[in-house]
């Protein structure tokens, strides 16, 4: 993809002046024996480039507004040619795997339907579609909830997510998930994770029986009482560089209020 607007950038990592952080080390994640802990193997291209670009969706948009309120016309221009350009990208790798998900499922349940199978299985099928219709209906973990990995035991935040894994076939097979029973059908969760528990900022893309929500309660358990009395009982925020374009800051119990626009990403209501 390139844009005349943003000087001809092709690689999504890189458009608009946002780092490609992965890979670069964090000195607040370097252990007191001096060695990082390693990347986590579910960091995941395609959830880092789809956060990128929802980034870039939202910089372009305010400087569309700047240059309109400036009376920069040619600027602003190139700048809405650069968003539809962009929101067009979205739009196709979005639409390329519902299509392709949607005509699997299709086809499962023709099969089903043809040769008389179980009515648990026209059921399940029948739950798969409406959870890439409705995504936001199906998720446990809303936008902006803390979370934990189960084994890996990292923590983060929840930055979006797919009604089941968008990932290549290499991806899944070095992440063991088709050994994981039923769990390409689950929801797949994008995951800012906390440079402290990890060598750089990333983002990982976890099934949902990975993760489990963190409270302020679950801090109390690991974390020194003179800590957070010194945070007057709030708990930690994730540290990433990502957390301060798609969140407005956190709740009483420490996840993140998403921003509007991530919210009208994935269809979810304010409450």
């Amino acid at each position: 993809w390139r844009s005349p607007a943003l000087g001809g950038v092709s690689a999504p990592l890189r458009l608009s002046g946002i780092p490609d952080t992965r890979g670069v080390s964090c000195s607040s994640a370097i252990g007191a024996d001096g060695v990082a802990p390693a990347l986590p193997e579910d960091v995941s291209d395609e959830a880092d480039i789809e956060v990128r670009l929802f980034i870039l969706q939202q910089q372009l948009k305010i400087r569309y507004r700047v240059a309109m309120n400036k009376g920069q016309e040619d600027v602003a221009k190139e700048m809405k040619r650069s968003i539809e350009e962009l929101e067009g990208l979205i739009e196709e790798r979005d639409g390329r795997w519902s299509l392709s998900m949607m005509d699997d499922l299709r086809r499962q349940l023709d099969d089903s339907i043809r040769n008389k199978g179980p009515e648990r299985i026209r059921r399940n099928l029948f739950r798969k579609i409406e959870a890439i219709m409705n995504p936001q209906d199906r998720v446990e973990f809303k936008l902006g909830t803390k979370v934990i990995h189960t084994e890996k035991r990292y923590t983060g935040v929840v930055c979006g997510y797919h009604p089941g894994c968008r990932e290549t076939d290499e991806w899944v097979e070095t992440n063991n998930i088709l050994k994981m029973p039923g769990v390409t059908a689950r929801p797949f969760y994008m995951v800012l994770v906390d440079v402290r528990d990890v060598q750089s900022p990333v983002v990982t893309y976890v099934p949902e029986n990975m993760l489990e929500t963190i409270k302020l309660k679950d801090y109390r358990k690991f974390l020194p009482k003179d800590f957070l009395e010194e945070q007057n009982e709030k708990p930690p925020e994730v540290v990433h560089p990502f957390v301060y374009s798609l969140f407005y800051g956190q709740n009483s119990n420490g996840d993140y209020l998403p921003t509007d626009e991530l919210m009208n990403r994935y269809g979810e209501v304010r409450r």
